[in-house]
């Protein structure tokens, strides 16, 4: 890991021991195709994934596959990362991105929904 990644880290108080941490690189995902592609494979989403944005929003909103409760997702080179795309497009996954996080900070969202999930920090971090 990188000294930049490690100081980001350092200074969210993110440990290693107690998150999973999603890089992903801006300059890899200057497109929405490429983005959905990139953050499949940062998160180890299964097979199935559709690679399309109903299929990214069920799957971060489940990762039950992966062996931390709290997860991280470091955004590097944020600024430009979906540069190809329009500003809406931009605006609508980090606000996605920010809905997720906030779905996994108020478990239960619905009833029922404790039985297989239990409230997590989901943090998102653009550099």
């Amino acid at each position: 890991m990188d000294a930049h990644v490690s100081g980001i880290l350092k200074s969210e108080n993110i440990n290693e021991e107690l998150y999973y941490i999603a890089i992903l690189d801006g300059s890899k995902c200057k497109s929405l195709k490429y983005f959905l592609k990139e953050i499949g494979k940062v998160f180890n989403f299964p097979s199935y994934y559709g690679e399309n944005l109903n299929a990214l929003y069920e799957c971060l909103n489940d990762l039950e596959w992966l062996d931390k409760q709290n997860y991280f997702l470091l955004i590097k080179n944020s600024e430009i990362f979906l540069k190809d795309e329009s500003t809406e497009t931009r605006n609508h996954i980090l606000s996605s991105l920010k809905r997720v996080a906030e779905e996994w900070a108020n478990v239960p969202n619905y009833e029922g929904e404790e039985i297989y999930r239990r409230k997590s920090d989901f943090r998102i971090k653009l550099t």
